[in-house]
């Protein structure tokens, strides 16, 4: 748009000044047409009678000649000094150049005049049966002349300014028309980055067809690498999955036949194997998977599904589980399979800590959910919050696990657009706080 004003102005402020001085020429050449023709008229009826003087034999046909002020004057000599002058020049006198002319002859001067400088053509010119020559001249203020080419100016420039500001309107009219097709793009990218469309629409001008397949296929070259990245994390999963099995079989079976502690030490390590793995491959199952295109995950079912596992597991601590209602009616963007894996920890660190009670709820935002775990034990120190998230951060040796809960935790929720954190709890313990986002729809 600055290009276009620049190049306008430029162009008309060009056109400006050639068609000022083409009109400028055009009325100059216009009023000399017309004093010469005064000039000749002049000359066909002026007269001299001996010696009275210079004198008209008719009027002349332009009346401006006869008002005082009107700029148009005309004025005759004779050698012996007899004068003849135009009523406009209010009794004032045109001085004629000192050298005379021949006979016929004419000359075109600028001579000073009763309101200022005159365009003045003379002549000498001998009236029909008089042995008299005589010098007539006709003139015109300038100012009438410059008067003409001001107005010519005037209308010029307006004419060119509307014409430039129809142009500059028209220019952006167009960049506009131009330009919505991007804007269209901007959103429809938008719409792929958030999962609520698959491709760019191709129904756009012939210029940006080229730049909207070229995205099409970057979007399909790069699913393709998501699938088969999904595919190979899959299959590794189940060659991992499948020798823990049998060895966590073992460990069992070490148990059953007195062997307990070596059992037990297979088993510890079977389940830190399991964590890890299962830890690892959320990652890639998150990190692979395009950001707002995950399935839309109701967590009512997962908290109520783990909550009622866990409630089984440390049923011997008779620990009490408070759900509030607003805990399960958000439906968040994420996989499901993750956030159980982030919600499981979560709680299962809090039962580790807890005395009686924990408590699960949540707030709501227009983009993001906040789930709070709350537990009723010791507390956590403000100087550690951050640093149990760390892989393999343990506070307290004595109680079981492997450093990894809070760490998957971290990690997914991060690799989702979230983030996890720890805060005090008003249960007196520690509360373990959840932002993932929502569905938009």
């Amino acid at each position: 748009m600055l290009g276009a004003i620049v190049w306008v102005s430029v162009a008309l402020s060009l056109g400006y000044l050639a068609l000022s001085t083409l009109l400028r020429q055009e009325a100059d050449f216009i009023f000399r047409g017309e004093l010469q023709e005064h000039l000749l008229e002049l000359a066909g009826i002026v007269g001299s009678e001996g010696p009275t003087g210079v004198v008209l034999l008719q009027p002349l046909s332009d009346a401006r000649f006869l008002s005082e002020n009107s700029g148009y004057y005309y004025q005759a000599e004779r050698s012996d000094g007899a004068l003849l002058r135009s009523p406009s020049l209010g009794g004032a006198r045109l001085a004629f150049k000192n050298d005379p002319l021949p006979e016929g002859a004419e000359r075109e001067s600028t001579i000073p005049g009763p309101n200022g400088d005159v365009l003045f053509i003379e002549r000498s010119a001998r009236p029909p049966g008089s042995p008299d020559l005589l010098r007539i001249g006709v003139g015109i203020d300038k100012s009438n002349v410059d008067y003409v080419a001001s107005n010519f100016d005037r209308i010029i420039g307006q004419a060119l300014f509307v014409v430039g500001g129809g142009l500059l309107l028209a220019v952006l009219a167009q960049l506009q028309y131009g330009f919505r097709f991007v804007g269209r793009l901007r959103k429809s990218l938008a719409q792929v980055r958030a999962g609520e469309a698959s491709r760019l629409p191709e129904s756009v001008p012939t210029e940006l067809t080229p730049l909207v397949r070229d995205f099409n296929a970057l979007i399909e070259a790069n699913e393709e690498i998501v699938r088969r990245a999904r595919l190979e994390a899959g299959n590794l999963a189940h060659v991992l999955k499948t020798p823990l099995a049998i060895l966590m079989d073992e460990a069992m079976r070490l148990d059953s036949t007195g062997h307990r502690s070596e059992g037990q030490r297979v088993s510890l390590q079977c389940e830190r194997m399991r964590r890890a793995i299962n830890y690892q491959f959320a990652r890639v199952r998150a990190a692979v998977y395009p950001r707002g295109r995950r399935a839309a995950t109701s967590i009512g079912p997962v908290i109520r599904s783990d909550v009622s596992a866990l409630s089984r597991l440390y049923a011997s601590r008779n620990l009490s589980f408070e759900i509030q209602e607003s805990a399960l009616e958000a439906v968040i963007s994420c996989e499901a399979e993750d956030f159980e894996e982030m919600f499981a920890n979560l709680v299962d660190n809090a039962a580790k800590w807890a005395v009686r009670l924990i408590r699960i709820s949540a707030t709501m935002d227009k983009k993001s959910l906040c789930l709070r775990v709350e537990d009723d034990g010791p507390g956590m120190p403000k100087e550690v919050r951050d640093r149990v998230f760390d892989v393999g951060e343990r506070l307290d040796e004595r109680i079981e696990g492997c450093g990894l809960g809070l760490a998957i935790v971290r990690d997914l929720s991060t690799l989702y657009g979230g983030k996890a954190w720890i805060e005090d709890s008003p249960l007196g313990g520690a509360a373990a706080c959840l932002e993932l986002p929502l569905v938009q729809r």
